[in-house]
């Protein structure tokens, strides 16, 4: 019965999100709080953290193969969801999705972007072979670990990419981005069946997110400039919590705070893409000494991009379960 009802529920927004893009689709990007200072809103931060959250689940569900030759039945179904709804968000950002084949067929190799939406293709067909293999009770074969890997890894670098900004701190900004996003796909997962793996995945992953967070903030040129609770503070906190967590259900009968860990992953992966996007766009434009009087941005969504961003999520949710009932 919670099936059904959850499935109406996310299928209901998902009707509701596509009536809201068909209206934007009527009246352009004039509906939406996008501008020439804020070309990526929140569209595509749902888009990076759905496309984050599938390239993390896969990850785990190729890792998972190759090492104990078992794959998480709910990883690919989920992915799968994440995919479809993220790229609904894309396809709203593009403001005509009849645009896509264009990122295909542009020719521009040399862009993160054309990548992205290659790796993009690839992790689908991946995520939907895995659904497959879980369908008809089969174990996939080392290609398809391999394969799922290399792809989902890149998928994700391909974000550090994109959202890289200045390029300070790079190398130690794609390390986090692809460890947040193991660690949000582990907290799907375990927000629906806790394993008596979840415990040590969430407490190395959580550590490994603050040393790597820390590296990244302070290899920028002037940390000093950060107040002192600044996004660093709080990152560092949120990882120790759900490092403590993980800890605490770890070494005591207090399974249930693996679910709060689980939950404050996602919460950090969310965090992440919004931190990047705003601090890409928060980059002078102008040369100096004229960027010293360019106006700060500010952006607030829509209520066109919000539902379509709820619509989306609804997508990802109805998706995910229907391939996960097929799946068994």
């Amino acid at each position: 019965m919670f099936f059904w009802i959850s499935l109406c529920l996310a299928l209901l927004a998902a009707l509701a999100g596509a009536h809201a893009l068909r209206r934007q689709m009527a009246a352009g990007l004039n509906a939406t709080a996008l501008s020439d200072r804020v070309p990526w809103g929140l569209y595509i931060q749902g888009f990076f953290t759905l496309g984050s959250l599938a390239g993390g689940l896969l990850l785990l569900a190729g890792l998972s193969r190759l090492a104990t030759n078992v794959m998480p039945a709910a990883a690919p179904a989920l992915a799968m969801g994440c995919l479809v709804g993220g790229g609904l968000l894309l396809a709203a950002d593009l403001g005509k999705p009849l645009r896509s084949p264009l990122l295909i067929l542009g020719k521009n190799p040399g862009s993160p972007m054309t990548w992205d939406f290659y790796l993009f293709c690839l992790n689908a067909i991946l995520v939907m072979a895995g659904v497959v293999y879980s369908a008809r009770n089969l174990t996939p074969g080392l290609p398809w670990a391999i394969c799922s890997i290399i792809a989902s890894g890149a998928f994700l670098l391909t974000h550090a990419l994109l959202l890289a900004g200045n390029g300070e701190g790079k190398p130690f900004l794609a390390l986090e981005v692809l460890i947040r996003a193991a660690c949000g796909g582990a907290g799907l997962l375990s927000c629906l069946a806790i394993s008596s793996a979840a415990p040590k995945l969430f407490l190395g992953l959580s550590l490994l997110a603050a040393l790597t967070h820390c590296a990244s903030r302070l290899a920028l040129k002037h940390p000093e400039d950060s107040p002192p609770l600044s996004r660093l503070s709080w990152a560092l906190c949120a990882d120790l919590a759900v490092a403590g967590a993980a800890l605490l259900s770890l070494y005591t009968p207090a399974v249930f705070m693996i679910r709060p860990a689980a939950l404050g992953a996602i919460a950090l992966l969310v965090w992440e893409k919004r931190r990047m996007m705003l601090e890409l766009q928060r980059e002078n434009r102008l040369p100096a000494p004229y960027a010293q009087w360019q106006a700060r941005i500010s952006y607030t969504p829509s209520h066109m991009e919000t539902r379509v961003c709820i619509g989306g999520i609804g997508l990802a949710i109805a998706t995910a379960q229907i391939a996960w009932r097929i799946s068994g």
